[in-house]
């Protein structure tokens, strides 16, 4: 990472953003996480376990926590949208909600509904081979007027019919917009409180989920998991993402790290916080919201320990080929749980082997297939509506 001694510079316009590469790291973690769990999903599930020191640990565990990976990503949207006003001195009186509005649209919508229309048509468009080859076919429906207005609107996460209508993995589109759609108010009342505002996103969050998870503790999952993916539900993880981002903004400001020892324990806690997360809660405490805090405070601990200390590990998350991963992360997770299914589809009807090779099969050739098609998308469609002004920081809050 590029550091120079004109971050202490008063004037914002001469204050270079340092390139944080583990943010592009650490997407290319979130990435692959979400990956490795619809590959596991679309195996129908195998049951792996490996025997370390006559103790067998079942893997399909680990898998099934692979979801938070959209937990990471909206610690990494807030610690995104929120770090050039902790590192630019003035940056906060001279931000321009306009100008913060026209970036988002032109950065996000575009390449999204461009995968819209591509995943709409995905099956029907692989099966016209046999069409043409005479052979039977059953078309596949295209989704209703409904369910493309409400994705295009970003606000499908809004209705129990369209949450998961065109793609699953586009719910967390729908959330991190209304993130968007809320930062503003959130930098209004920054220029105010200061990070201060970070703490009081967390306890509206807690509370709102409390509220909720009374309202609905007897109702079934979907009308559970609906409300926690309304932007009040998750915005403890953005607001950890900004915290995360003040500390280290204060850190690059002073032109300082913090030790190797200090990345390494935050390292450590936020795996430890991770394994936590995991657990379910029992009875009335699961109307507190355990799983997102845990995975907050785990995945802003991360953030922290990785872009403000001196630690080692920091070099897993900087090299190239993460990087690069980092880079086309959002591409990937337009594209890649579609590709997933039907990958695991071909491989099921013409390999007839078992679920755990078909798994293998995923995470390996599967995987280089979905990078290489999620590249193409990335140059065809989402780096032409890169801004083009220099962003020496990694891009502001490429979602997934």
């Amino acid at each position: 990472m590029q550091e120079t001694a004109d971050l202490t510079a008063s004037s914002p316009q001469h204050v270079p953003r340092p390139r944080l590469l583990a943010i592009d790291g650490l997407r290319a973690l979130a990435v692959v996480m979400v990956f490795s769990c619809h590959s596991w999903a679309a195996s129908h599930s195998p049951h792996l376990e490996i025997t370390i020191a006559g103790h067998r640990i079942w893997l399909g565990s680990m898998f099934g926590t692979f979801p938070a990976a959209v937990d990471l990503f909206m610690v990494l949207s807030g610690f995104c949208l929120f770090w050039p006003l902790c590192v630019q001195r003035g940056s906060v009186e001279k931000w321009s909600w306009r100008e913060y509005a026209r970036r988002r649209i032109h950065r996000i919508v575009p390449p999204y509904y461009v995968a819209i229309v591509v995943i709409s048509l995905l099956y029907n468009a692989l099966i016209f081979r046999r069409f043409l080859m005479h052979e039977p076919v059953v078309w596949a429906p295209l989704p209703s007027l409904w369910q493309y207005a409400t994705h295009f609107l970003f606000i499908h996460t809004l209705f129990k019919d369209t949450w998961s209508g065109i793609q699953g993995a586009f719910w967390s589109l729908g959330l991190e917009a209304q993130f968007y759609v809320a930062f503003p108010f959130v930098v209004f009342a920054y220029r105010k409180f200061g990070i201060l505002v970070a703490g009081g996103m967390i306890a509206i969050s807690i509370v709102y989920r409390i509220i909720v998870g009374l309202v609905t503790l007897n109702s079934p999952g979907t009308d559970q998991f609906l409300p926690s993916i309304f932007f009040l539900g998750r915005w403890m993880e953005f607001a950890a993402g900004m915290i995360s981002a003040w500390v280290v903004a204060k850190q690059v400001l002073a032109g300082s790290r913090y030790s190797a020892a200090y990345g390494l324990v935050g390292i450590v806690g936020a795996l430890v916080l991770y394994v936590l997360a995991a657990y379910p809660v029992p009875g009335l405490w699961r109307i507190v919201p355990s799983r997102e805090l845990l995975l907050a405070a785990s995945f802003g601990l991360l953030t922290t320990a990785l872009c403000a200390s001196q630690t080692k590990i920091r070099l897993l998350f900087e090299n190239r080929p993460v990087v690069w991963l980092g880079t086309i992360s959002y591409s990937v997770y337009l594209i890649h749980q579609e590709a997933v299914y039907r990958i695991s589809d071909h491989v099921r009807f013409s390999m007839h082997i078992s679920n755990v090779d078909r798994m293998g099969l995923l995470l390996t050739l599967g995987f280089a297939v979905v990078v290489c098609l999620s590249f193409a998308f990335y140059t065809c469609f989402e780096k032409p509506f890169l801004n083009k002004r220099t962003e020496p920081v990694a891009r502001e809050a490429d979602i997934l």
